[in-house]
């Protein structure tokens, strides 16, 4: 019997929106440097808006399964995420 789901953030609970994708991977490339500055972090992380049919189906699923995240992203995102156009 199946107790729990595990989502992962990127691409599953989250997309990308691709704006400016040649811009967001030059960033993304420079958060691996340990290069990339604050509102270079900040614009990759609003580059980002929820999956809305999934988080329409959250509320349902909870009344089931225990559910977990896992954001295996950029440490240096993890702060901008709860500033960012994603509201949870």
């Amino acid at each position: 019997m199946i107790k729990g789901i595990l989502f992962d953030w990127h691409g599953v609970l989250v997309v990308n929106d691709n704006r400016n994708h040649k811009k967001i991977d030059d960033i993304y490339a420079k958060l691996l440097q340990n290069t990339a500055i604050e509102q270079e972090i900040i614009e990759l992380v609003m580059s980002y808006r929820k999956y809305d049919p999934l988080w329409e189906l959250l509320p349902k699923l909870k009344e089931n399964f225990r559910m977990c995240v896992v954001n295996n992203g950029p440490k240096a995102t993890f702060d901008y995420w709860d500033k960012s156009n994603i509201q949870v």
